[in-house]
C-alpha cells in the first residue's frame, strides 16, 4: 500500500512518535512506545477474529480508526488507515465482491468533518500528557498509558463513516456511473464522425465535461489544427452525450 520504498516500513516505531500542526504545535501522542506492541497485539486479535459476531460496521471503525490512533509506524498510517476502511467492508460479506465503495473519495470531499472526527480523540487524548516543548524532540514527564488508547467511545466514527458509506452509495457510485455512460457515448461518437487520435478524444471529453460544456481559448491552443467548427461540434457531442446520461452539471444546458 506504501509505493514508495522510501516511506515503507520494516517494523512497528521504536521510538515515541507525535504530530504537529505547520506552526510546529504538538496535536497528537499516540501511545508510548512501551505500550504499542501490547496494544496492536490486540489490534491483530481484534481484527482478524471470526467468532465475535460484531456488527461490520463497527468493527470495521474500531479496526480503522484504532489503527491510526495507534499510529504503528512512523509515515503511511492514514493511507493504512484508510485501507483498512475497504479491507473488512470488502471482508465483511456485505458487499458484492466486484464492488468497490469509493470511502477515500468520499472523505476527501469531506475533509473538515474528517479531522474534526479525528481530533475528537487526538485533542483530549494528547491532553493527558505532560510534556515541555524543546527546540528538537519534546521532553516527555508523564503519559496516561495504555487505557486512553485500548477503551474509546467509537460513537463519533460509527456516525462519521456510516455517512461518508451512504453518501458514497446513494451520490459518489451514481454520480460516477453516469459520468462513465456519458464518456462512452461522447468517445463513440466522436471517433466515429472524426479521424482524431484516441488520446485526444479522452482529454478533450474530460475537458470539455470539467469546464462547463465548453474549450477555453487556453485549452484549444494544443488543438488549433482542428478547425473551429470541429471543435465546436465536439463540444455539442459531449454535451448531448453527458444530458442524456442524466449529467447532473448538463441540467442547466438542457
Amino acid at each position: 500500500m506504501v509505493r514508495d520504498v522510501y516511506a515503507q516500513e520494516a517494523r512497528y516505531r521504536t521510538k515515541q512518535n507525535w504530530l504537529e500542526d505547520a506552526s510546529g504545535r504538538i496535536t497528537y501522542f499516540p501511545p508510548p512506545v512501551d505500550d504499542l506492541r501490547v496494544l496492536m497485539k490486540g489490534w491483530e486479535a481484534f481484527v482478524n477474529d471470526q467468532q465475535k459476531q460484531i456488527d461490520p460496521l463497527v468493527k470495521t471503525v474500531c479496526a480503522a480508526f484504532g489503527f491510526v490512533y495507534l499510529h504503528p509506524f512512523f509515515d503511511g498510517n492514514g493511507r493504512l488507515h484508510r485501507f483498512v476502511i475497504h479491507q473488512l467492508l470488502a471482508r465483511s460479506g456485505l458487499i458484492p465482491q466486484d464492488i468497490v465503495i469509493p470511502i477515500s473519495a468520499v472523505i476527501m470531499k469531506k475533509i473538515p468533518d474528517y479531522l474534526a472526527v479525528l481530533t475528537g480523540f487526538s485533542k483530549p487524548t494528547s491532553a493527558l500528557w505532560e510534556y515541555v516543548r524543546t527546540k528538537a524532540d519534546p521532553y516527555i514527564k508523564a503519559s496516561p498509558g495504555i487505557n486512553p488508547y485500548r477503551y474509546w467511545d467509537a460513537s463519533q466514527e460509527v456516525a462519521f463513516l456510516h455517512g461518508i458509506i451512504k453518501s458514497a452509495v446513494e451520490e459518489e457510485i451514481p454520480q460516477e456511473i453516469r459520468f462513465l455512460r456519458g464518456y462512452d457515448d461522447a468517445f463513440h461518437r466522436i471517433n466515429a464522425e472524426f479521424d482524431v487520435p484516441r488520446n485526444d478524444i479522452s482529454k478533450l471529453i474530460r475537458m470539455i465535461h470539467s469546464h462547463y460544456f465548453e474549450l477555453s481559448k487556453r485549452r484549444r491552443k494544443p488543438y488549433s489544427h482542428l478547425p473551429n467548427d470541429v471543435l465546436q461540434k465536439i463540444e455539442t457531442i459531449v454535451r448531448e452525450s453527458f444530458a442524456e446520461k442524466g449529467d447532473d452539471e448538463t441540467a442547466d444546458l438542457r
